[in-house]
């Protein structure tokens, strides 16, 4: 599977597409979320295949992905699923301080 690049754009490009339309960058940071209370429920909650990352392999490569997900689930003791996600605070120029 190759990986997409142009569905995970870098921090840098966020930061600068901002900027060319006039805002500025209060703060960024990456944040951890939980995503769901234990692996089987995550291997639940993909198995819709509504993730759009997800939604790009082929079948067989989601298969595949998904039967490696369940067996992990199988053996996990019952931690819970994380997920990093990057949150940018951007400001108007308007509402700059002077």
């Amino acid at each position: 599977m190759q990986f997409d690049v142009a569905r995970a754009a870098t921090n840098t490009f966020v930061r600068e597409m901002f900027e060319a339309a006039g805002f500025y960058m209060v703060t960024s940071e990456l944040v951890t979320q939980e995503i769901a209370p234990n692996y089987a429920a995550y291997a639940e909650k993909l198995s819709a295949g509504a993730d759009s990352v997800l939604a790009s392999l082929s079948r067989s490569e989601f298969d595949a992905g998904m039967r490696a997900l369940r067996a992990h689930a199988a053996h996990s003791d019952g931690q819970a699923v994380f997920e990093p996600i990057d949150v940018f605070v951007f400001r108007s120029p308007r509402t700059r301080a002077a």
